[in-house]
């Protein structure tokens, strides 16, 4: 059907800005964070393996991207697909 149609492909154009997030992340930039919280992205969002952006943050040492995520509502308690935090 066509909604279903439109709905796969918001959902590609939102996979596809989440990796964006995350190739900046791992890259120290935050441009792509910042444009992903403004269009009102989830600060919950995890990559592909499952790992929440605020322990990718973390992990790739892009700590100015912390306090962005905490201010939108990012789970310090959220873990990985493996459990870790």
């Amino acid at each position: 059907s066509v909604v279903a149609a439109l709905l796969d492909a918001r959902e590609v154009e939102r996979d596809a800005r989440l990796d964006e997030v995350v190739a900046g992340l791992h890259a120290g930039s935050t441009d792509a964070l910042a444009a992903w919280l403004d269009g009102g992205g989830d600060a919950n969002a995890r990559d592909a393996a499952g790992t929440p952006l605020l322990a990718l943050a973390a992990g790739a040492g892009a700590l100015v991207a912390i306090p962005r995520l905490l201010a939108a509502g990012a789970d310090v308690d959220a873990r990985d697909a493996i459990g870790f935090t």
